[in-house]
């Protein structure tokens, strides 16, 4: 949603952080890289039940997934490459989140925050899914109600904020929907 209402406008908002980054010959696969990093680390916190620092890392791969393709456009240095890795690394990130969300949920032996982390993840990947796999028969495939950067904020938002569970809860119900609005989409697109 946020891309879609922003699309390349909020490039200009970060060009006085992605400029310096450009200068320094920083690439956009570095900041990819760096992202995945931090989610990784993200959900080391979470598993080690540091909600709060688990959130705050959240944020932090999720600044580094907002500026790398601002960069790439910026610098030049766009590639075929770049996106598919930067795909392939947001879900690997989705993942390392997810895994540290069950380890901290198993050993507080809350199966609530179990089954909700799953459900929230089932939604992620297949929204992200949707949009790839559709791709390969439609044209575009950017609707829905939130995508990777909203799911980012509500999570880091959640955690900070002390209100995990419902944060959780409304994550399964919004991404769930969004894949299923994608499903839909490309239907009617393909029956016209």
């Amino acid at each position: 949603m946020i891309k879609s209402v922003f699309g390349n406008k909020l490039d200009s908002f970060l060009i006085y952080i992605i400029r310096p980054l450009s200068r320094m010959g920083i690439s956009p696969n570095a900041l990819t890289g760096c992202s995945l990093v931090m989610a990784i680390f993200s959900g080391l916190g979470y598993g080690a039940g540091y909600i709060k620092l688990g959130g705050a890392l959240l944020a932090i791969s999720g600044l580094f997934d907002l500026l790398d393709g601002p960069l790439a456009r910026f610098s030049c240095r766009e590639s075929k490459f770049g996106a598919f890795m930067d795909s392939i690394f947001d879900r690997y990130s989705e993942i390392a989140v997810a895994t540290g969300l069950c380890v901290y949920f198993g050993l507080i032996q809350r199966i609530e925050g179990i089954v909700l982390t799953g459900f929230v993840l089932m939604g992620s990947i297949n929204t992200s899914y949707a949009k790839a796999r559709g791709e390969n028969f439609i044209e575009k495939c950017d609707v829905g109600l939130i995508e990777r950067a909203e799911r980012i904020i509500i999570l880091s938002a959640g955690s900070l904020l002390g209100i995990l569970i419902p944060s959780l809860f409304l994550l399964a119900l919004l991404a769930n929907y969004t894949a299923f609005q994608r499903i839909l989409y490309i239907k009617n697109v393909l029956n016209g």
